[in-house]
């Protein structure tokens, strides 16, 4: 049974089935849809573990989707604790700080001195504004039917189109700098399948992590 989202560890609902309890199969804090996720970290004793209750649940989403494409193997306990091998975590450390550093560039700097700096200050930080808006919400729908109709042309001509905004854009707002690299990995991900099964798995991937942010 799986206890806790893979993507951002929130404790997930269990319904009692006869003589068994199955969890349920939509986390209700990201929306991933519970279906094959990957390979948890088995309990040891070189382990490190971070409490990231109080994060935001994009920014744990980018944690765990940048652990997976780097196959290092994890797991969520209790409290939204993440459980990595002990042997990565200068790895996990380095992801979770370039997180909070670029959280900390979203926030305001308080200033009593100076009243036309708290006036600059005061303003909202910049964004991709509504070219970038609409490029994350037109990627969700293009992975979505590119999932279900892969090898489309017209389908990866709108995709290259998106990347390049993606590319050229400061993420909207809301959506913090790591998280926008991060699409676009996916997105670049899924111009670069191959075959069938790497279509699939690409798409999902990028249309799931999208799935909480439009």
């Amino acid at each position: 049974m799986i206890l806790f989202c893979p993507r951002c560890g929130t404790e997930l609902p269990a319904k009692f089935r006869g003589e068994w309890f199955d969890s349920g199969p939509t986390c209700s804090e990201c929306g991933v849809v519970i279906a094959d996720p990957p390979g948890m970290l088995a309990p040891s004793e070189a382990e490190m573990t971070y409490g990231l209750d109080e994060w935001p649940v994009a920014d744990r989403a980018v944690v765990t989707a940048s652990l997976t494409a780097d196959d290092i193997p994890y797991r969520w306990e209790a409290g939204i604790v993440l459980v990595v091998p002990e042997a990565v975590e200068g790895l996990v450390d380095a992801v979770l700080d370039d997180l909070e550093q670029s959280d900390a560039v979203d926030q305001p700097i308080e200033s009593h001195s100076d009243p036309d700096a708290d006036a600059v200050l005061d303003e909202e930080p910049p964004d991709g504004g509504e070219e970038a808006q609409a490029a994350m919400a037109d990627l969700f729908v293009v992975a979505d039917r590119l999932h279900h109709t892969p090898w489309d042309p017209d389908l990866d001509a709108e995709l290259e189109a998106l990347l390049a905004v993606v590319a050229s854009t400061l993420p909207p707002y809301g959506v913090n700098p790591a998280a926008w690299r991060h699409i676009h990995a996916l997105a670049v991900a899924v111009g670069e399948a191959t075959d069938d099964e790497s279509a699939a798995e690409s798409t999902a991937a990028l249309r799931d992590y999208l799935r909480h942010l439009v």
